[in-house]
């Protein structure tokens, strides 16, 4: 389009419009003094104006969502606007796994006015982290068996997972490292860990009756176990009473002794004891005379006090050397508890005694008698 510039002078100026091919004619029409000259002609080309488009640099991490493909534009005329020119989006080379993937011109177009140059760029896809996994240290009880130690979490099948540390048995503390190979689209990681394996209890059995001495014997073979197998050692609280040498106890005289079974435990097994009451009882020692009366023979003066029971039930007030159940017969089983002039205490074996049975005679010590009177059950 031809115009006058009335800024400029009334200059002949021409104003581009769009791109393409126009005549430009130069004509004079003369005047009185010059014949009209010959109209020239020019061929005027309007090339498109080049417009750069350069592509913004993109990444991400791998199973993300693609970003936003942005690219910077210059090269624009005559106060046009992207909004204007420019259709379309840029594209991507495609794949989703990690790698360097090129960012192309895709659909973006301009209007006829601009020839676009297009400078690419590359979107770049990295290795993701591991998902929400979690390595946590874990106690166990010592049992026998291996123990171990995972990685927890939704793990892609394409993660490998190697462990150092684990299958462990005996008790302790152990690190358990859990190498992480996330493959190609995965960073790998190595996570540590402790793996405790705490000692196990561990129980005696220990059934055997430890009353003894009325039949004589002077050795007992103790038979305690362990739940774990291991050895057992004993030990005698009253070594007046008994010794123990390895699991064999000698009696040394009656009276009470606590006896320990006790198990050091080890590597995987927690200490342990149990005790049991060793009663060596006093045997001959209990007398019936007549049929309501029971005596306690303390000719050598060793013994200073009493306790009487009946069928294992203790019999109030009976604390003398003698018992006596008058005026009824005796009837059923007894024996005493005694307390020699050590303040040793044992207590007698038991004496069975059927309903109305005399045993015989009375023999009382010392001689002469310090008793003024004596009062005699009558023979039935």
């Amino acid at each position: 389009e031809v115009y006058k510039d009335s800024n400029d002078g009334n200059r002949w100026k021409l104003k581009i419009n769009a791109v393409g091919s126009v005549i430009i004619t130069a004509s004079q029409a003369g005047n009185e003094f010059f014949d009209e000259a010959v109209p020239i002609s020019q061929n005027l080309v309007i090339n498109p104006a080049i417009l750069i488009i350069t592509a913004e640099t993109k990444s991400k991490l791998y199973s993300e969502e693609d970003p936003e493909l942005t690219y910077n534009a210059t090269g624009f005329v005559n106060a046009d606007e992207a909004s204007v020119v420019l259709t379309g989006m840029l594209a991507r080379t495609e794949g989703e796994a990690v790698g360097t993937y090129p960012i192309l011109q895709g659909s973006l177009l301009a209007t006829s006015s601009y020839t676009i140059n297009y400078v690419g760029a590359n979107l770049q896809i990295a290795r993701a982290p591991l998902p929400d996994i979690t390595f946590e240290n874990e106690t166990f009880v010592y049992d026998g068996t291996p123990k171990s130690i995972i990685v927890k979490g939704e793990i892609p099948a394409e993660v490998v997972i190697t462990y150092t540390g684990n299958e462990q048995i005996n008790a302790g503390t152990y690190t358990v490292s859990a190498f992480i190979d996330g493959g190609i689209n995965y960073a790998s990681e190595t996570l540590n860990a402790i793996l405790e394996i705490t000692k196990s209890s561990q129980t005696i059995t220990w059934t055997q009756s430890l009353i003894t001495g009325c039949s004589g014997e002077t050795q007992i073979v103790l038979d305690a176990t362990a739940s774990s197998g291991l050895p057992i050692q004993y030990s005698s609280s009253n070594l007046n009473v008994a010794t123990v040498n390895g699991n064999i106890l000698t009696i040394n005289t009656a009276g009470y002794s606590d006896i320990k079974a006790h198990q050091l435990g080890n590597q995987n097994y927690l200490e342990t004891d149990t005790i049991r009451k060793l009663n060596v009882r006093l045997i001959g020692k209990v007398k019936q005379k007549w049929n309501d009366v029971l005596v306690f023979d303390n000719t050598t003066n060793k013994y200073v006090s009493w306790q009487w029971y009946r069928d294992n039930s203790i019999l109030t007030g009976a604390t003398r050397q003698y018992y006596t159940s008058a005026p009824v017969p005796l009837s059923g089983t007894y024996h005493t508890v005694v307390e020699d002039t050590d303040r040793n205490f044992m207590e007698t074996c038991p004496f069975n005694v059927l309903d109305g049975i005399s045993k015989g005679e009375i023999k009382v010590t010392p001689n002469p008698s310090q008793f003024t009177y004596c009062q005699v059950s009558t023979f039935p």
